[in-house]
Order: C-alpha cells, then structure tokens, then sequence
C-alpha cells in the first residue's frame, strides 16, 4: 500500500486529487475524494434515471470512468497518443483505491501549465507555434473523433513535443454526461462519433475567440 496521507496533493478536483507517485515521478495518482452518488442524489428524479441508462454514471467514481473510457479509447487504437496521458491502472493507498496516470510535464510556460492558466494571463495565444499546436488539437479531437473533459481548457496543457515543438496534451478524458433521455449515443458508434464531431464543432466556434483571439 502506497502513502499518499502525508503527501501535498499537486491538484485538487472537484471529485480527485492527484499525487506525484512517491516511486516514479513521471506518474501520478489520482484518489477519489467525495462520493459521487451524493451528486446524482441531489439532481432528481430524471437524472436519476438518465444515470441508471447511461454507462457513464455518478455511481462510478471518476477513476472508475477514466479508466473505463481509456480501455474503449485503447480498444479504437487511440492509444498511444502524443495529445493524451497513458493510463496505468489501479493501486491502493491509505486514501484509497487510486488510478495511476502518466504525468504532464515539460511545460511551455511553467508558470501557466494548462491553457485556461496561460490565456487568464495573457490573453489568446500569438505565438505561430502555439496557434498551430492548438489547431493540431482540435483536428485530433474532430478526426478521432472524441468529446469529453479534453475540451476544458482546464485540462489541457501546453507542453514542449519530443520534437521541442508546442503540443497540446489532456489529462483528463472522461466523456461529459450525456443531454439524452436514453443515451443510443453510448451505446452505438455511428451515433457516438456524430455527436462528438456535432459537440467539438460547437465547443471550438465557443473557444476560438477566447484561445485564437478570433472568430472561427
């Protein structure tokens, strides 16, 4: 069992905190910190319900739907991918079960890691690398195509490539909830890839103006 009680958590979530892993520090480890069928609990009667149809759920922790969403991203040959953190499995902890995720490091901008840190600063990327490597992003978003918390800028973190090159990499990839009453979106691909590009399409023509400074 690993000790993470006296350890500084290197981020706090809504739901996780993550830890350097204490024996390798290219990984981390996150630990569920709140139960989330309290949330789904508080949500009603129809979101109860659209829960209990879903796969994705708030009776699952949110270690259990990374790392779910993982294994079907692996079973698509997403994975290895330069624009996501690898996934690693299970270990116990004295806080609990944890998941152990590849660690985001070789910052473009220590000071700002993720993007939502960089434009809340400075405002919209100008340099031509750093606007190229957002583009880059999206595509691999739209061409996979994958919808979910990679969209948050949040979660996504500008870092230098093997190539010294700007890339942008998600370190959270859970699918957002699903808007459907009876989710055939999770259920069938075909329908599930129309949704994510309809979805990404509408988040970038949001995101654009605040990351590119114009209009898509």
């Amino acid at each position: 069992m690993i000790r993470l009680s006296d350890a500084k958590p290197i981020s706090n979530g809504s739901y996780r905190r993550a830890f350097v892993h204490p024996d390798d520090d290219s990984k981390v480890i996150k630990v569920s910190v709140e139960n989330p069928k309290s949330y789904l609990e508080k949500k009603g009667p129809y979101r109860y319900l659209r829960n209990l149809l879903s796969w994705e759920n708030f009776f699952a922790d949110a270690n259990k739907l990374e790392f779910k969403q993982f294994k079907a991203l692996k079973r698509r040959g997403v994975f290895p991918s330069k624009h996501l953190v690898e996934v690693f499995g299970y270990v116990e902890t004295d806080l609990g079960r944890g998941l152990i995720v590849e660690r985001v490091k070789n910052f473009r901008y220590p000071d700002y890691p993720s993007v939502q840190n960089y434009v809340n600063h400075y405002g919209p990327y100008q340099d031509k690398d750093d606007r190229e490597a957002i583009k880059e992003y999206f595509e691999f978003l739209l061409n996979t195509p994958l919808y979910g918390k990679v969209i948050y800028l949040h979660n996504m973190s500008m870092i230098k490539g093997d190539d010294g090159k700007p890339l942008v990499r998600a370190h959270d990839f859970k699918l957002l909830e699903t808007k459907e009453f009876i989710p055939i979106s999770n259920w069938i691909g075909y329908f599930r890839d129309r949704k994510a590009v309809r979805r990404i399409r509408r988040a970038q023509k949001n995101l654009w103006p605040i990351v590119m400074g114009e209009e898509l």
